[in-house]
């Protein structure tokens, strides 16, 4: 199985870059005034969506990435969902963050953040358990 240049840098350097844009878009927000909710649905969950959209003829059978049909693309890997899912989770708590945290509103983004959290947890053990089954 072939994989995204994404899957072969170390844990810590993607961890790294990803707290990184979470805090550019921090402090947009604070310059700006835009929604920190909108900023990180369109940081973590948007810009995946797009890159995998744009390449995803590159995954298929035959394609750049996958020129024998081998290959499994990434974003058919429970990984890529959990990804997606702690992004849907940040946003829950941006949008949270927008309100001040005042109202009923806000706590129930929280615990829909939460909700996501435990489902990303979830298809992160999927996706292990998928990569120790394909060893």
């Amino acid at each position: 199985m072939t994989s995204s240049p994404a899957q072969n840098l170390p844990t810590h350097l993607v961890r790294g870059l990803l707290i990184l844009l979470g805090i550019v878009a921090i402090v947009v927000h604070q310059a700006t005034g835009l929604s920190l909710g909108l900023l990180w649905l369109a940081l973590f969950v948007g810009w995946p969506l797009v890159g995998t959209l744009i390449t995803l003829d590159d995954d298929l059978p035959g394609g750049w990435s996958n020129p024998d049909g081998a290959a499994v693309p990434p974003w058919r890997d429970a990984a890529f969902g959990a990804q997606l899912v702690f992004g849907l989770a940040a946003a829950a708590i941006g949008f949270a963050h927008d309100g001040r945290w005042r109202t009923l509103r806000e706590m129930l983004l929280l615990a829909v953040a939460v909700a996501f959290v435990a489902v990303a947890i979830l298809l992160l053990r999927t996706a292990r358990g998928d990569r120790a089954g394909a060893r």
